[in-house]
Protein backbone atom coordinates (compact mmCIF):
# COMPACT_ATOMS: atom_id res chain seq x y z
CA UNK A 1 0.00 0.00 0.00
CA UNK A 2 1.13 3.53 -0.72
CA UNK A 3 1.52 6.03 2.11
CA UNK A 4 -1.26 8.63 2.30
CA UNK A 5 0.91 11.49 0.97
CA UNK A 6 2.89 9.93 -1.84
CA UNK A 7 2.94 12.92 -4.19
CA UNK A 8 -0.58 12.57 -5.59
CA UNK A 9 -2.97 15.49 -5.18
CA UNK A 10 -5.85 14.82 -2.82
CA UNK A 11 -9.43 15.96 -3.37
CA UNK A 12 -8.80 18.76 -0.88
CA UNK A 13 -6.03 20.05 -3.14
CA UNK A 14 -8.08 19.77 -6.33
CA UNK A 15 -11.45 21.17 -5.17
CA UNK A 16 -10.28 24.81 -4.88
CA UNK A 17 -8.86 24.59 -8.40
CA UNK A 18 -12.27 23.46 -9.67
CA UNK A 19 -13.86 26.51 -8.06
CA UNK A 20 -11.71 28.68 -10.33
CA UNK A 21 -11.89 26.51 -13.45
CA UNK A 22 -15.64 25.75 -13.50
CA UNK A 23 -16.82 29.36 -14.03
CA UNK A 24 -14.20 29.77 -16.77
CA UNK A 25 -15.48 26.63 -18.50
CA UNK A 26 -19.04 27.99 -18.28
CA UNK A 27 -17.84 31.27 -19.84
CA UNK A 28 -16.15 29.36 -22.65
CA UNK A 29 -19.36 27.40 -23.25
CA UNK A 30 -21.39 30.60 -23.51
CA UNK A 31 -18.80 32.08 -25.90
CA UNK A 32 -19.11 28.93 -28.03
CA UNK A 33 -22.90 29.38 -28.07
CA UNK A 34 -22.46 32.96 -29.31
CA UNK A 35 -20.02 31.80 -32.01
CA UNK A 36 -22.47 29.07 -33.06
CA UNK A 37 -25.29 31.58 -33.40
CA UNK A 38 -23.03 33.89 -35.45
CA UNK A 39 -22.25 30.93 -37.73
CA UNK A 40 -25.98 30.29 -38.14
CA UNK A 41 -26.49 33.93 -39.18
CA UNK A 42 -23.61 33.71 -41.67
CA UNK A 43 -25.01 30.45 -43.07
CA UNK A 44 -28.43 32.03 -43.61
CA UNK A 45 -26.81 35.03 -45.32
CA UNK A 46 -24.95 32.61 -47.60
CA UNK A 47 -28.25 30.90 -48.42
CA UNK A 48 -29.64 34.31 -49.43
CA UNK A 49 -26.55 35.26 -51.45
CA UNK A 50 -25.99 31.97 -53.34
CA UNK A 51 -29.04 32.31 -55.63
CA UNK A 52 -28.00 35.90 -56.38
CA UNK A 53 -24.57 34.63 -57.42
CA UNK A 54 -26.24 32.11 -59.72
CA UNK A 55 -28.08 34.99 -61.36
CA UNK A 56 -25.00 37.23 -61.61
CA UNK A 57 -22.45 34.67 -62.88
CA UNK A 58 -24.00 34.32 -66.37
CA UNK A 59 -24.11 38.13 -66.62
CA UNK A 60 -20.38 38.24 -65.85
CA UNK A 61 -19.82 35.66 -68.56
CA UNK A 62 -21.75 37.84 -71.06
CA UNK A 63 -19.83 40.97 -70.08
CA UNK A 64 -16.38 39.36 -69.97
CA UNK A 65 -16.46 35.99 -71.75
CA UNK A 66 -12.67 35.59 -71.77
CA UNK A 67 -12.30 36.30 -68.04
CA UNK A 68 -9.64 38.97 -68.58
CA UNK A 69 -11.05 41.34 -65.98
CA UNK A 70 -10.20 38.80 -63.27
CA UNK A 71 -6.48 39.29 -63.95
CA UNK A 72 -4.50 42.32 -62.73
CA UNK A 73 -3.82 44.91 -65.39
CA UNK A 74 -0.67 44.28 -67.39
CA UNK A 75 -1.23 40.58 -67.95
Amino acid sequence: LLPRNCGFASNQDIDPIHQYIDPILKDIDSIHQVIDSIHQVIDSIHQDIDPIHQDIDPIHQDIDPSGYSSYPSGY
